[in-house]
């Protein structure tokens, strides 16, 4: 895998960042190898090398940095809707949608499945 040279906009999204990240430990109560816990990473490691924009942030690990730290993904990379409207070709989607999937996506998989299961059944009783 090639590494990523960083940017003047890689260094600002980290900037925000670090700025969220201090107001938000204190208010959240968190560590930051509680937040790599809960972004799925191994160790702080990651965690400090994304803050100190070391590595720089994709999209993935924005929303799952937003929805830890409870602000938007704009707030940390406000151009995320342009870079995520480029990796799909579904339609942009609101805030509060995307904050839904992000949601769903962090249940465990049993629950996943039964969600899906009853989307498919009210799915199946409108055809009807």
């Amino acid at each position: 895998m090639t590494k990523r040279n960083i940017t003047d906009a890689d260094r600002q999204a980290a900037l925000r960042l670090q700025r969220i990240w201090e107001h938000k430990r204190q208010a959240l109560n968190l560590t930051q190898e509680q937040v790599a816990h809960s972004c799925g990473w191994s160790t702080q490691g990651a965690f400090s090398q994304y803050l100190r924009g070391k590595i720089p942030l994709n999209t993935d690990t924005v929303l799952k940095l937003a929805k830890v730290l409870q602000v938007a993904p704009q707030e940390i990379m406000p151009e995320i809707a342009e870079l995520l409207a480029a990796q799909s070709s579904r339609p942009m989607v609101s805030e509060s949608a995307l904050r839904l999937a992000l949601s769903i996506e962090s249940l465990p998989e049993k629950e996943r499945i039964a969600l899906q299961t009853l989307v498919d059944s009210l799915q199946g009783a409108r055809v009807q």
